[in-house]
């Protein structure tokens, strides 16, 4: 049973330096914090939607429903940008 312990925790030491890695390529959180930042001076404060759907596939497998739902939320987010918030 000690084999088995020295296997997984060989292997186990070899997923966290893969996970280290990977993680060491993505942006810290300052870095990301800035980029927003950047963005939100360059809409010239404008509003930007941001819509977060837990259940939403990826396209292809949005449902009838949830596809509806996305394309009167765009609508929305439109009329109410181009001032015309009484067909809301």
């Amino acid at each position: 049973m000690e084999a088995e312990d020295e296997e997984l925790a060989d292997w186990l030491a070899g997923q966290g330096s893969y996970a280290a890695s990977r993680l060491a390529g993505l942006p810290s959180r300052a870095a990301f914090r800035l980029r927003v930042e950047e963005l939100t001076a360059a809409t010239s404060g404008r509003p930007v939607p941001l819509r977060v759907d837990p259940h939403a596939g990826h396209g292809f497998g949005s449902t009838r429903a949830q596809r509806a739902e996305l394309t009167a939320d765009m609508f929305a987010f439109l009329t109410h940008e181009l001032g015309r918030a009484g067909y809301l």
